[in-house]
């Protein structure tokens, strides 16, 4: 197993680092630091736009296009819910 999933749940924090470094490079007068980290703050803004609290909604539906479904539930002895017994009759997963 990789770490990727938890290295990218942290995306969205790695804007602030980026924004240090470049103002550490524009007042060290580097052009190519600057536009490099210009181009690492543009690219992470734009990943992370699609899932940010001000994403667009179309048509009332997540951007995701994955469904999630249940592939195993403990019900024999897990003492379940009946909600997640009903769910679980009426899906039929």
């Amino acid at each position: 197993p990789t770490p990727a999933p938890q290295l990218l749940a942290f995306l969205p924090w790695f804007l602030a680092p980026g924004w240090l470094a470049l103002l550490c490079a524009i007042l060290a007068r580097r052009v190519l630091l600057s536009l490099w980290a210009v181009t690492v703050l543009v690219a992470t803004g734009w990943f992370t736009l699609p899932y940010g609290p001000d994403a667009p909604a179309a048509s009332g539906e997540s951007p995701a296009k994955a469904r999630f479904r249940v592939l195993s539930a403990n019900l024999q002895f897990g003492g379940a819910t009946e909600p997640l017994l009903d769910t679980v009759l009426t899906e039929h997963p």
